[in-house]
């Protein structure tokens, strides 16, 4: 799907409207890197965070068990 610029505009001012009507991020709101990371394993799972990781040469370690 290509998007044109009014349309990514309009998708724009949709999620500030989100924002505001919520009074929240409708996206991530991490503070650090860490966090990121947890709220992202959260939402696809530790297995495709791990392919991911491997497609840039890097690992995913698990601290917890």
């Amino acid at each position: 799907m290509h998007l044109t610029p009014i349309e990514i505009d309009i998708w724009s001012c949709g999620v500030i409207l989100l924002s505001f009507l919520s009074k929240r991020f409708p996206f991530f709101n991490s503070a650090d890197d860490i966090d990121a990371m947890i709220e992202l394993t959260t939402i696809f799972g530790r297995a495709q965070m791990a392919g991911c990781a491997k497609l840039h040469s890097e690992m995913l370690l698990q601290i917890f068990d």
